[in-house]
C-alpha cells in the first residue's frame, strides 16, 4: 500500500513528507514543479521511481491506496476529477488540504463517489486536544475556551468540534472589546478569537467548572485573566530545541499528566529548524496519517460555513446549513 502526494510546495517539504518517512510509508510524489520535485528528491534523498508524472499515474494504480493533495484549493476540482477516471471502481482514501472554499466548483469532492475524504486539519489534532479531553471525558465541564492570538477561525471552530464532540446545533457571534475580539456562543458553550494572532506572544484558556488549564509558555506581554478556581498549565518540555512532551502541571508546579511524543532518534532532524507551532503541526500530521483520528472533509465543509455565516449574520443554525449545502449541492 503506497500514498500518492500530489503537490510540491512548503508544507509538502516541511510537513508531509517528513510525516511518511517517520512512519515508515511508501509514497509517490507528482507535481507540476519540476525544479521543485528535483529539489524534494535530493533533499530527502529519494529515488527517481519516487516521482511520478501525473500523465503515468495510471501505471501505479494498482499501488497506491491513499492520496494526499496540497495544492492550491483552486485546483481540487481538476484533479478530483481526473483521480475519478483514473482510479475508477477503486477504493481510495483521500487527504486534502483546508479550506475546501471559496470555490464552489469544489463541492464535486461532495458528490456520491467510491473515494473517503477527510481533511488535513492541524489544529483538530494537535496533542494539547489529548489533555483536554482526558480532563473532560464526558464534555460536560468544560465551559469556555479563549484564543488570544492564538488560534485563526475556522481553524479553531475545528478545535472545538473536537472537544465538544460535534454536538453543537446554533451558535451566535458578537463582536467585543472594539471589534477586535469575536465572542462565539455555541449552545452556551462561550468561545473567543481575537481577530489576529501571533503564536511567539500568545496564550489560550480552557475553563472548566472547577478549574482551568492555562496554555500561556509562549506569552510575552499579554495579561491573562485573573480567576478564582484551581488552576493547571501546559508546558511543552523540549530536549535539543524539539518538542519531547507536553505536560500538565498544577499551580505548585506538580506534574499531572504527561502525554509524550514517541519519534525515534533517526527522525528527529525533520523537526530541527522548525518553531514551535510548526513542531506542534508536524506532530498532528502524523497522527493523521496515522489514522489515529480523522476530520471528515465533510465536517470541515459544515464548520467552515458555519464560520462564514456568524461573520455574515451573527447566527447560524447546522439545520440551516445542511439545507443551505443541499441547494448548493443540486445546482453543481
Amino acid at each position: 500500500m503506497s500514498f500518492l502526494i500530489i503537490g510540491t510546495g512548503q508544507r509538502v517539504e516541511k510537513l508531509i513528507i517528513p510525516s511518511l518517512i517517520i512512519l515508515g510509508k511508501k509514497f509517490y510524489i507528482t507535481g507540476r514543479n519540476e525544479k521543485r520535485l528535483e529539489f524534494l528528491l535530493n533533499k530527502f534523498k529519494l529515488k527517481k521511481e519516487n516521482v511520478i508524472d501525473f500523465k503515468n499515474l495510471k501505471n501505479k494504480k494498482n499501488e497506491i491506496q491513499k492520496i494526499i493533495i496540497s495544492v492550491k484549493s483552486q485546483a481540487y476540482c481538476e484533479i478530483y476529477k481526473s483521480l475519478l477516471i483514473i482510479f475508477h471502481l477503486k477504493n481510495i482514501k483521500i487527504y486534502i488540504e483546508t479550506p475546501i472554499l471559496p470555490s464552489l466548483k469544489n463541492l464535486i469532492l461532495f458528490k456520491k463517489s467510491q473515494f473517503k475524504i477527510a481533511a488535513i486539519e492541524d489544529s483538530y489534532h494537535i496533542p494539547i486536544l489529548q489533555i483536554i479531553n482526558k480532563l473532560d471525558k464526558n464534555n460536560k465541564f468544560i465551559s469556555k475556551i479563549i484564543f488570544y492570538q492564538s488560534g485563526y477561525y475556522y481553524h479553531a471552530i475545528s478545535q472545538i468540534k473536537k472537544i465538544y464532540r460535534n454536538n453543537y446545533k446554533s451558535a451566535n457571534l458578537t463582536k467585543i472589546l472594539n471589534a477586535k475580539c469575536s465572542k462565539f456562543n455555541f449552545d452556551n458553550f462561550f468561545v473567543y478569537i481575537t481577530n489576529k494572532r501571533n503564536y511567539h506572544d500568545c496564550f489560550t484558556i480552557y475553563e472548566f467548572d472547577k478549574f482551568v488549564v492555562i496554555d500561556d509558555q509562549f506569552n510575552l506581554t499579554n495579561k491573562i485573566p485573573i480567576y478564582n478556581k484551581k488552576k493547571y498549565y501546559i508546558k511543552r518540555v523540549f530536549v535539543k530545541g524539539i518538542i519531547n512532551s507536553f505536560n500538565l502541571l498544577d499551580d505548585q508546579n506538580y506534574l499531572i499528566y504527561k502525554y509524550e511524543i514517541n519519534v525515534s532518534d533517526i527522525h528527529l532532524n525533520y523537526f530541527n529548524n522548525l518553531d514551535y507551532i510548526n513542531q506542534q503541526n508536524l506532530l498532528s500530521i502524523i497522527n493523521i496519517f496515522n489514522q489515529n483520528e480523522k476530520y471528515e472533509l465533510i465536517e470541515h465543509l459544515y464548520d467552515l460555513l458555519a464560520f462564514k455565516i456568524l461573520i455574515r449574520i451573527k447566527y447560524f443554525n447546522i439545520l440551516f446549513i445542511k439545507n443551505l449545502f443541499t441547494k448548493i449541492f443540486i445546482n453543481i
